[in-house]
């Protein structure tokens, strides 16, 4: 695997201590110190995250609509912008593993997206184990925050071989479910403003000649596009084209998605600028489930994840139906918030729209503010760490509900009196532990944290009230000596 180091983990919390604001001097003491030996553990409180943009991907099974969680997939970006795609700690990686269902990264600070010169990329993904595959994603943004990427994951035994309007050959033989060192997935979508029809996918092929079938009727552009993987393990990519082709021998992996473009779509290139308000007035963090329809077919769905309220955020580019005459826009309500108007009417100037949408707390919610902060034995500073994570009631049935830390602070609203989960990934970490709305509850909390985490120390919680009447959490986590993570 080849990686390209952009920023250190530590070039980026040393460019942080630049800008240590005054809302974390608020929240935080500093220095803190050790309520065990009363030693300064930290002089500085940091944001590690220098970027602007963000993209979390969401790997969901496209039967059940669960996270693919049980087993990795592998996957990569391609296009001109693919180098841009970093990790928490600022390195680019050829591919990247995700065993959890989701993943984050990043876009270099050095790239910034506009209407003009928008992100653009290709995403690729792979189950080595082959139960599950996926065709190719794009993704394009023109405005820098959180862009989430909802990747429909296809069962393999489901596949059922469709009237595909060409074959694809090697050594001038159709492949088949029947031909030797090949799989083939047959499931037809509309995706990137193309129909998919199959997969066909090959590791350590032998050498060979691939080719297609004449089809029928005539497209504007058909044939196969994909990617090759050679044995130093660099990605070659395949535009969508009908050309013959050879299979170079000493290739890792082939993978060719057949596909034919779709003249009757066409694409909104800047998305919908859609603004979340808080009805009370008063900040929140929230992530919104949403789709945009035509008919009863989702032409894009991902979530609305904003760390603060007001905010705008833009939905990233799709295509719709160019004849259409139903298209709409649908948000749901999640844990925390519910959304007054829910349906949107995207006829008309359909990229020139802008959505308000208005977030009521629902009854019997309190609003928190929980501020997170992690520490290293005798470090010189702790982070306070702008990332998204998760919680959910302990022991509850229901998902998890999705949130975001800004500088290690997030506006929630609550149950009193109630025992939370967060999952979160910091600095690559990830991380899962419990909090309480009850300060009553907080001795229990800390006896269970060093169970519940290998590499936690200890946690300190603290719950207060401030002169507004907001209540605060403060969450400082302790990592053991040989457990840090910065």
């Amino acid at each position: 695997m080849k990686n390209t180091k952009h920023t250190s983990v530590h070039i980026i919390i040393a460019s942080a201590l630049l800008f240590i604001t005054v809302a974390c001097e608020n929240l935080f003491d500093n220095p803190l110190k050790n309520k065990e030996t009363g030693e300064n553990i930290a002089l500085l409180l940091v944001d590690p995250y220098v970027f602007d943009t963000q993209i979390t991907l969401y790997f969901i099974d496209e039967e059940t609509g669960l996270p693919v969680n049980d087993h990795e997939i592998i996957f990569a970006f391609a296009g001109n912008d693919a180098q841009y795609i970093v990790d928490a700690g600022g390195t680019h990686r050829a591919f990247s593993l995700s065993k959890t269902g989701t993943a984050e990264l990043f876009l270099d600070p050095n790239r910034t997206p506009s209407e003009s010169a928008p992100l653009e990329l290709t995403l690729f993904c792979d189950d080595p184990e082959y139960l599950y595959d996926a065709y190719p994603v794009n993704i394009k943004h023109s405005t820098t925050g959180q862009h989430s990427i909802i990747v429909n994951m296809i069962r393999t035994n489901n596949s059922v071989l469709n009237n595909a309007p060409f074959e694809m050959l090697f050594n001038d033989s159709i492949i088949s479910n029947d031909t030797p060192n090949w799989d083939l997935l047959s499931k037809t979508i509309q995706q990137n403003g193309k129909t998919y029809y199959r997969i066909y996918r090959t590791n350590d092929p032998t050498a060979g000649y691939l080719s297609l079938s004449e089809p029928a009727q005539s497209y504007q552009a058909w044939g196969i596009e994909g990617y090759l993987v050679d044995e130093t393990e660099e990605y070659s990519i395949i535009e969508l084209n009908h050309q013959a082709s050879e299979l170079p021998a000493n290739t890792l992996q082939f993978k060719a998605y057949m596909a034919t473009n779709n003249q009757q779509f066409t694409e909104c290139l800047n998305g919908i600028n859609i603004t979340i308000n808080n009805t009370n007035k008063s900040n929140g963090t929230a992530s919104f489930y949403y789709q945009i329809l035509s008919e009863t077919d989702i032409l894009k769905e991902g979530f609305l994840s904003t760390s603060e309220m007001p905010n705008v955020v833009n939905t990233g580019s799709f295509y719709y139906p160019t004849e259409s005459s139903n298209l709409a826009f649908t948000v749901f309500d999640n844990e925390q918030y519910e959304i007054a108007d829910n349906t949107y009417n995207l006829n008309g100037e359909l990229c020139q729209k802008a959505i308000e949408l208005n977030a009521s707390p629902k009854p019997g919610l309190e609003p928190y503010n929980v501020a997170i902060s992690f520490y290293c034995k005798d470090d010189f500073m702790g982070i306070a760490p702008s990332a998204s994570g998760s919680y959910k009631e302990k022991d509850s049935n229901k998902p998890y509900t999705r949130f975001s830390f800004t500088q290690g602070v997030s506006t929630l609203y609550l149950k009193p009196g109630k025992t939370y989960n967060i999952e979160a990934t910091i600095i690559g970490q990830d991380m899962s532990f419990d909090f309480p709305t009850n300060p009553e509850n907080i001795s229990e909390i800390i006896e269970n944290a060093s169970y519940q985490n290998n590499e936690i120390e200890y946690i300190d919680y603290e719950i207060n009230e401030n002169d507004k009447g907001l209540k605060n959490i403060k969450i400082k986590v302790y990592f053991k000596e040989d457990k840090c993570p910065f």
